[in-house]
């Protein structure tokens, strides 16, 4: 089955000026063509294109007439597209110009008929079916192609936003972790020997060196005779040596007291069997804290 294919031609005869009878004539004589009709901006605009890139200076002649101030196609073509200068009275008896001036460019007049103007040959060219048929195959080979190469074009987009769309994904979930894993305002950090203090660690947060709060405070867990929590700091305390106590055989007793860092007074022991010699007793408690085997440590509290 053969398709017909239909081409349209513009001859312009730039230059040539003859009143609208002239013109017509000569038109039907290049291979019966005929002065432009125009039904549609899209054709007016391919005609304003041709003024333009020929240089046309002249008005160029329309193959139309003026019947109740409406334009009439001398084939009968639709005449719902017009394109009159506007405020210019219309004469039903004048033949239809398309002026080339810039300001008005591709607009109507009406002139009267033996006016001299250029004019455009248009000639309507029919194809064969077969070569329209190869000319169809040509551009279906060729908007193959591009459908081939759109398609590719196509998937490798969609892989890259597949991709980014995982990116943003895997980021999403990073910041989303980062929000849960950060250090609130107002927490503490102690700080062990050898190890990285809280600026190095967070260089973006301020933190606040606390540790002059608690200064020889040493921390146990609640319970099992520590005061309750927050009602202060428990005052020390450990098991010592404080007082010695001696009685004789006739209940004559002397009492001493110890002092942590000092000798105490003598205190009778006993005496030879003979009773030629007593024997008293002194004691030396040793002085300083009572504390478990520690480490310093430093304390800090971010503060924004």
């Amino acid at each position: 089955m053969y398709m017909l294919f239909i081409l349209l031609l513009i001859t312009c005869f730039n230059g040539a000026l003859g009143d609208y009878a002239t013109v017509a004539t000569a038109c039907r004589g290049e291979l019966e063509s005929s002065l432009p009709t125009i039904n549609s901006q899209d054709e007016q605009q391919f005609l304003n294109k041709l003024i333009n890139k020929y240089k046309i200076v002249d008005s160029v002649w329309l193959d139309a007439g003026v019947k109740d101030k409406h334009i009439v196609w001398t084939d009968s073509t639709s005449a719902d597209y017009e394109n009159w200068i506007p405020g210019r009275q219309i004469n039903n008896s004048n033949c239809v110009e398309m002026v080339t001036d810039q300001a008005h460019i591709g607009q109507w007049l009406d002139e009267p008929c033996n006016k001299k103007n250029a004019y455009l040959c248009k000639r309507v060219v029919m194809w064969s079916g077969q070569r329209t048929e190869r000319l169809i195959r040509d551009n279906r080979r060729v908007l193959d192609n591009y459908m081939k190469h759109t398609t590719i074009l196509l998937n490798s987009a969609i892989a890259i936003i597949e991709h980014l769309l995982v990116a943003q994904q895997d980021t999403d979930a990073k910041i989303a972790l980062l929000e849960q894993t950060k250090v609130p305002i107002g927490f503490i950090y102690t700080q062990l020997p050898d190890q990285a203090d809280p600026k190095t660690l967070w260089p973006t947060y301020t933190w606040s060196d606390v540790t002059a709060t608690y200064a020889g405070q040493f921390f146990r867990a609640e319970g099992s005779g520590s005061l309750a929590f927050g009602k202060g700091v428990q005052a020390e305390n450990s098991p010592r040596l404080s007082n010695v106590h001696y009685e004789s055989t006739v209940d004559y007793a002397k009492d001493i007291t110890l002092i942590p860092g000092e000798w105490s007074k003598y205190i009778y022991s006993g005496s030879e069997i003979t009773g030629a010699t007593d024997y008293f007793l002194k004691f030396w408690m040793t002085g300083g804290e009572v504390r478990p085997r520690n480490q310093a440590v430093r304390i800090f509290r971010r503060v924004k």
